[in-house]
């Protein structure tokens, strides 16, 4: 580990250190041990997969989420001062047109700002490349796990913080966190083997049961308290509990579970929070100060889809967002298309592929997959970030247009009759151009996933060539939006919006 390294993540630990010292319990008056308690509690406030949902509501005031769950810790910890706020990874991707418009930045910006003790590195944080994956890690106020995960280079003048272990002083007792990120994912939302930046300073090993051992063997004695932070899934959490004994705690992600009680394993208490940061969960561990181990839990999971007195906003938060907001997405939540009618998930794609036809220069047809449409639209006016939350971006393989994402590929007009002709209409819409002949040579508008796996989705034979990059499906759907606007026309039908000049 680099110099860097080590002396940056010295300088977080002992930022909590402070911290935790100075809301510490009360201590024993003397040495009487009668008058010290058997037990400590720490209380852990435990988020996951929040993928960058932090866009605010305009139906809830203009409060975001995010803010609410920062000002429930908040309220948390005014009672019970042993109290963490952790995250179990995948912040990035799916949730915030800031996020895209501002290469990642806005949503580092954002995270930073939730001031997390303890947070895991998920397999959705690699989404921007190395160096915004480095500046992620690089959080001010807390440590950042990577138990998992190593870095070739020095990360440049500030090093790479992610720690694969750290402890973490609480009161008295001392609490040992480790944390593991799952396998990535191709462009048919797959996983595979090997490291998010092939040829990268980034390298992932994948032998969970054999790491977390590891940690187990060599931390296990120094601690009360030792707990994974984990983005692994709940199916490999509870895995990894029955095969590595000595984990007191899983704080868990990725697989998006809402569990209204925990699950043990074993010894093992695993939790986990749900996705987008409609959940949050309390875990209070009361713990042994003769010789560690968990003693009891005590467990809330408490939504948070909407404002309630139990989930105070947290003004630092809210203005973090609104900040991120007006620099990178002023126009987000500003409605630049109207809908006549409502449509379901296969009416999108049909539109979606006329709006590709009409927006992307130089193609003759556009293909838009139905199993990419994440939800039905009703009538009434449309922003982007609702475009956006129809067609969500994961930018799989990391660091390149999200797997949905539109390329444009080379194709014959014989291809192009067949794709007319074979595809089913129950799972893909093709929007064709006049003029088509067998003989010719044309540009097709064709999801990523489908681009690279032709075999796997189109006709037999039928291979487009020559892919390229253009535009997110969100994008293509705000520039046909604006441009219907802007000739007073629905989105969806050829009739003027009623009170347009």
């Amino acid at each position: 580990m680099s110099p860097h390294r080590w002396s940056a993540l010295a300088a977080v630990l002992a930022v909590l250190a402070v911290g935790c010292r100075a809301r510490s319990g009360p201590a024993a008056a003397d040495d009487d041990a009668h008058e010290i308690p058997a037990t400590r509690t720490v209380t852990f406030v435990h988020v996951n997969d929040l993928h960058a949902s932090y866009t605010p509501r305009l139906e809830h005031g203009g409060e975001s989420r995010y803010s609410r769950l920062r000002g429930y810790f908040e309220t948390v910890q005014k009672d019970h001062p042993q109290a963490l706020f952790t995250s179990g990874g995948d912040d990035f991707e799916k949730g915030s047109v800031a996020e895209l418009t501002s290469g990642g930045q806005a949503t580092i910006d954002v995270t930073h700002a939730m001031q997390f003790d303890v947070r895991v590195v998920g397999n959705h944080d690699f989404a921007w490349g190395e160096d915004k994956l480095l500046a992620f890690a690089r959080d001010p106020h807390g440590v950042v796990l990577a138990s998992n995960t190593t870095h070739d280079g020095d990360g440049g003048e500030a090093g790479y913080w992610a720690a694969e272990y750290a402890q973490v002083p609480v009161g008295d007792l001392r609490v040992g966190f480790f944390g593991m990120v799952s396998y990535p994912w191709n462009e048919q939302n797959e996983q595979y083997d090997g490291d998010f930046f092939p040829g990268g300073d980034f390298h992932t090993r994948f032998d969970y049961a054999v790491r977390a051992r590891e940690i187990v063997e060599s931390k296990r004695d120094n601690v009360d308290l030792l707990v994974m932070v984990s983005h692994l899934g709940l199916d490999d959490d509870r895995k990894l509990a029955r095969e590595v004994p000595g984990i007191d705690v899983i704080l868990g992600g990725h697989s998006h579970k809402v569990l209204q009680e925990p699950v043990v394993e074993g010894n093992t208490v695993i939790i986990q929070a749900g996705t987008g940061a409609l959940w949050v969960a309390r875990l209070d561990v009361e713990v042994a100060l003769e010789g560690g181990g968990v003693v009891s839990t005590n467990y809330q999971l408490l939504p948070n889809a909407v404002p309630s007195p139990a989930m105070p906003a947290d003004p630092e938060v809210q203005a973090a967002v609104e900040r991120v907001m007006a620099e990178y997405a002023p126009d987000a939540l500003n409605a630049v298309g109207q809908l006549r009618t409502a449509h379901n998930k296969t009416e999108i794609g049909a539109l979606t592929a006329r709006a590709a036809l009409a927006t992307l220069p130089g193609i003759t047809a556009a293909l838009v997959d139905h199993e990419t449409v994440w939800q039905s639209w009703g009538p009434g006016p449309y922003n982007p970030q609702r475009f956006l939350d129809t067609f969500k971006v994961e930018r799989q393989p990391a660091d390149t247009p999200g797997f949905n994402s539109f390329y444009t590929a080379q194709i014959s007009g014989a291809d192009l009759l067949r794709l007319r002709d074979e595809l089913p209409v129950t799972r893909w819409s093709l929007a064709l151009g006049e003029g088509v002949e067998p003989g010719g040579s044309y540009r097709l508008a064709i999801q990523k996933h489908a681009a690279f796996n032709p075999s796997a989705y189109l006709p037999r034979g039928l291979t487009p060539t020559d892919p390229q990059p253009a535009l997110e499906v969100w994008e293509v759907l705000e520039r046909y939006a604006r441009g219907r606007s802007g000739e007073c026309l629905h989105l969806d039908e050829d009739d003027r919006v009623r009170g347009c000049p």
